[in-house]
């Protein structure tokens, strides 16, 4: 984003509650740990927030904003994993691990990054208490063999050079801390995750998933701080934003996502019965707070 734009500048002509979204928008995309605020960002945070117009007009038209939610973070950018009933983002440490198996992967040399990458860089994310527990269950960071043809290059995007089974532990970490009622997939959950992905990997670690489960149980939810400031908006968001319509809300940002410039979101909101005339039926009925 220019730096010469500010955020007063793209929300002047708007309702004061615009700023407040997409200040949230970005704190979304700080979470997801994306490298920029996109529009899904903002649709998302537009869609959650109960107080806000669209939420409510949302409701109004029988849809489920948690449900469309879960879809709108699928298109979204940033490090987490879809599944059918929830999607979730890796926890600081967990998404500092992935990109550190990838690192110790590409330096190497190798083919993909395997199951042992991913559990030996979660296992260094963890704290000092954490890491005792697994001495004790007799972790032992081994050599990671990786063959092919192919090589890792640390760059591009994230799981792009992931082995299969690395992407299934990914799948059932997510599922894990879904069942466990966490917020975003931590360390732990990758360990376990690669456990029970790669029936070979207990051989080579001297862990079990009963050990890791019972053991790193306190440890489950990663106390990680985020680093940094939220990521700069994307430039298309904010062409995106300048092209608003005088005095816009948050129907006006589902309603101008009817444009065929965003198909994809165009397409979700059809889906849910919210049209653009039910959007424009809604305008004096539901109000953004003040």
């Amino acid at each position: 984003m220019d730096p010469a734009i500010s955020l007063q500048d793209l929300t002047a002509r708007h309702g004061p509650y615009l700023a407040q979204i997409l200040r949230a928008a970005a704190a979304r995309a700080h979470r997801l740990h994306a490298d920029g605020v996109s529009l899904e960002h903002l649709v998302g945070v537009c869609v959650m927030d109960e107080d806000s117009a669209a939420s409510q007009a949302l409701v109004h038209a029988f849809a489920d904003p948690e449900t469309v939610d879960l879809e709108v973070l699928a298109l979204s950018p940033g490090l987490m994993v879809v599944g059918s009933e929830a999607a979730l983002p890796f926890s600081p440490g967990a998404a500092h691990a992935l990109r550190a198996a990838r690192t110790r992967a590409a330096s190497e040399g190798a083919a993909a990054v395997e199951t042992d990458h991913v559990l030996h860089a979660a296992a260094q994310a963890l704290h000092d208490d954490a890491r005792a527990v697994l001495a004790t269950a007799g972790y032992v960071a081994g050599e990671v063999i990786s063959r092919g043809t192919d090589r890792v290059v640390d760059d591009g995007p994230l799981f792009r050079s992931f082995s299969d089974p690395a992407k299934r532990a990914l799948s059932l970490a997510r599922k894990a801390a879904h069942q466990a009622r966490n917020t975003d997939i931590g360390p732990v959950r990758l360990i376990a995750g690669c456990l029970a992905a790669d029936a070979e990997l207990a051989g080579r670690t001297g862990l079990t998933i009963t050990r890791v489960n019972e053991g790193l149980r306190p440890f489950a939810t990663d106390t990680t701080p985020l680093a940094g400031d939220p990521p700069p908006w994307e430039a298309e968001l904010v062409a995106w934003l300048q092209g608003l319509p005088d005095g816009s809300d948050t129907l006006g940002v589902l309603a101008r996502c009817h444009d065929p410039r965003t198909p994809e979101l165009a397409a979700l909101l059809k889906r849910h019965q919210v049209s653009l005339d039910l959007l424009e039926r809604s305008r004096g009925v539901f109000h953004d707070p003040t």
